[in-house]
């Protein structure tokens, strides 16, 4: 997540909500599909973790199809919970218990209503970039990374 706060930009503050100020998970699409009803003109991105989406983005997703909002989720999909997995290979732990078998994304999307999209390789990226520019539905791209490759923030 503070990754992503390191490589995006944004026309101005507002353009920015950040969910985790409670420092819990799951919260992003109910504020994107906030953000989308205040300003139906813009188009609202959600960067959100596999875990958070599981949590509360995928019961959501529908919402914002019936709503019709101008959405892209984007889901780091590392098949855990992150922050957890990183805690536990620092500490010399087996990971295991922070790894988890999700269902496809851009399935769950497609038959939700949207649009999905699933992201393995700079291929797949470029194609996923190349249908925004034809999106008359929420999208979801399903960003699959690697649990043992993730850059550490330093403090």
């Amino acid at each position: 997540m503070t990754e992503v706060w390191c490589r995006i930009s944004v026309p101005d503050p507002k353009s920015l909500v950040v969910t985790a100020n409670f420092g819990s998970i799951g919260l992003g699409l109910q504020q994107a599909i906030g953000a989308g009803i205040g300003h139906p003109e813009r188009p609202v991105v959600l960067f959100t973790g596999d875990g958070g989406f599981m949590m509360g983005g995928i019961n959501e997703f529908n919402t914002a199809v019936r709503l019709g909002l101008n959405l892209i989720v984007i889901v780091a999909n590392d098949s855990a919970y992150g922050a957890e997995h990183i805690q536990f290979l620092d500490r010399k732990m087996e990971p295991s218990l922070t790894q988890f078998d999700w269902p496809s994304f851009s399935d769950v999307a497609r038959s939700l209503g949207g649009h999905g999209i699933e992201v393995r390789s700079a291929a797949d990226l470029d194609a996923a970039l190349a249908s925004l520019q034809t999106l008359d539905r929420p999208l979801l791209i399903d960003l699959h990374l690697d649990p043992n490759d993730v850059p550490r923030m330093r403090i």
